[in-house]
């Protein structure tokens, strides 16, 4: 057989999958488009560059082969232990030198994008996300320490049934300078609010808990900081009312100044907040009255703007119900 017919017939055997080996100067992360995968550590071996889902590896030869890997700047992709998508599987974005260490070595069966090649998804296995700009979103992962089926969240989700994903989450992954709320009721009720990666979401009482989902401004700062402590506000459920003046509104408590720490998100008048602390307080519509005694009694002060530090107004680092208001009292 001819060179050329050897090359045709192995060409062939990729089929939709589009691999092609990588070259030595692409290898880099920016490189080139999609993801590279080889089969042994540290980038070497036999080695197959992917742009386009592959729901099937055996047709590409890598079939529980990829041993490392490397995704280009601004996209991640979810590899999955099984053909189509099935098994374990797990978002991964930037370079991984050794897929052993994340318990994924010969493993990987299929792969898909989830993320485009626009930028906000940072480099560095196991990292944090990065920041820029480009497509960014929550992820929601069906096991702890960011395992197990993903789903990915660009905007408000009402209802994850509609997703097959309700009740499902362990863990979630939070891009750099996002805010987003989780609710364990749909139609975003009984709600926390998460700013960073989060391993357990039994920490925060949500474990197999989290029905809706939506972004909240971004450029963080307050909410969930990742693990080391967790807030939240539960109110009734139900919309939240309309505030005087138009438009619904919200105030989310931290427990420290400069908004950090705990929060508790409020959106209803709620006679009594299960906070022991509240030093500052973000205001996102509306003009609320915070009070330090519960039933809205006690001394009482009316804000309508942001407050890094409440012990400025008069309340001595404690708020025990808000409401909505018509007008500054």
């Amino acid at each position: 057989m001819s060179r050329v017919l050897i090359v045709a017939a192995a060409l062939a055997l990729l089929g939709p999958a589009a691999a092609t080996a990588a070259p030595p100067q692409e290898r880099g992360m920016g490189g080139v488009v999609g993801i590279t995968v080889y089969d042994d550590r540290d980038f070497r071996g036999r080695n197959a560059n992917f742009r386009q889902d592959v729901p099937d590896l055996r047709q590409s030869g890598m079939n529980d082969r990829i041993v490392s890997l490397q995704i280009a700047n601004g996209e991640a992709w979810e590899v999955c232990e099984h053909a189509f998508y099935g098994g374990r599987c797990q978002v991964f974005y930037g370079v991984e030198y050794d897929l052993r260490q994340r318990g994924w070595s010969r493993m990987i069966s299929s792969m898909r994008r989830v993320r485009g090649n626009g930028g906000g998804w940072g480099g560095g296995g196991g990292g944090g996300w990065g920041g820029g700009g480009g497509e960014r979103g929550l992820v929601l992962y069906s096991g702890r320490n960011f395992g197990g089926q993903t789903r990915v969240l660009r905007g408000p989700t009402r209802d994850l049934r509609e997703l097959d994903f309700n009740d499902a989450a362990e863990s979630l992954r939070v891009p750099r300078g996002e805010e987003w709320e989780v609710c364990d009721n749909i139609e975003f009720n009984r709600c926390r609010v998460v700013n960073g990666d989060v391993t357990d979401l039994n920490r925060i009482g949500l474990r197999r808990k989290i029905s809706s989902a939506r972004p909240l401004r971004g450029g963080g700062g307050g909410g969930w900081g990742g693990d080391g402590g967790g807030g939240g506000y539960y109110p009734p459920p139900g919309p939240g009312p309309r505030p005087p003046g138009g438009g619904y509104g919200r105030i989310i408590l931290f427990e420290g100044m400069n908004f950090s720490g705990r929060s508790y998100v409020v959106t209803n008048p709620a006679n009594y907040v299960n906070m022991d602390y509240a030093n500052s307080v973000r205001v996102e519509g509306g003009n609320w009255e915070l009070c330090e005694s519960a039933d809205f009694r006690g001394r009482c002060t009316t804000v309508n703007v942001d407050v890094s530090n409440l012990r400025s107004m008069g309340l001595p680092g404690r708020v025990r119900s808000a409401r909505p208001v018509a007008s500054p009292r």
